[in-house]
């Protein structure tokens, strides 16, 4: 998905993958692009218009510190975890974020309710972005939000599981120990997504 900021609210654009190249109108503003497991066709496209070549997955998923987050000549490379609950299934997914010429590419495997309020936001909200800095802040903003809702969430359900072991001394336990392992596997995962946040966003600072 091509996103363009018009009138100080991002908007998706269409772009067509058989074209030869971009329209003038098009190809200059477009600010973000945004890929949800691309087929090869995309990642030809992209590679034909903007000269980038996505990382496979094998890349995106490199757990060294060093080779999830770095600059070149092209620009600033960043691999960053965030939380997927498709299929009420939480998880971290990997998002590789490029910026170079002005632009930022994002690739993932799935749908990022991190991204749908982002995008919402910077469709209703004017001047909420302005370049494709204020879209990778934008969305670190809304996955620490994210992040801090799980944490109170998780501390809620760890409250009501006390109340039941110390009101109710006949619960089942083998219930009451596989709510409990729920959400210490939640909590680990929304940890190192913050982790990796605090990580991500002072490698920006250092590169700003």
């Amino acid at each position: 998905i091509a996103f363009v900021v018009r009138d100080g609210r991002l908007e998706q654009t269409a772009v067509s993958l058989r074209e030869a190249e971009l329209p003038p109108e098009v190809k200059e503003p477009i600010l973000w692009v945004d890929l949800r497991d691309p087929t090869d066709e995309e990642r030809d496209w992209v590679e034909r218009h903007f000269g980038l070549e996505l990382p496979e997955e094998r890349e995106m998923n490199d757990i060294e510190p060093s080779a999830r987050l770095y600059e070149d000549e092209d620009g600033l490379h960043l691999h960053s975890y965030f939380l997927s609950d498709v299929d009420e299934q939480v998880r971290n997914i990997t998002v590789a974020f490029d910026l170079l010429g002005g632009r930022l590419f994002t690739l993932h495997e799935e749908d990022l309710s991190t991204f749908r309020l982002f995008r919402l936001r910077a469709r209703r909200q004017v001047g909420l972005v302005k370049d494709a800095t204020d879209i990778v802040i934008g969305l670190y903003e809304a996955k620490i939000e994210q992040l801090a809702d799980t944490l109170e969430q998780i501390y809620s359900e760890l409250e009501e599981i006390s109340h039941q072991v110390l009101t109710e001394p006949d619960s089942d336990m083998g219930t009451v120990l596989s709510r409990l392992a729920v959400q210490e596997d939640l909590n680990g995962k929304s940890r190192l997504n913050l982790l990796d946040a605090r990580r991500t966003l002072s490698f920006l600072v250092r590169y700003g």
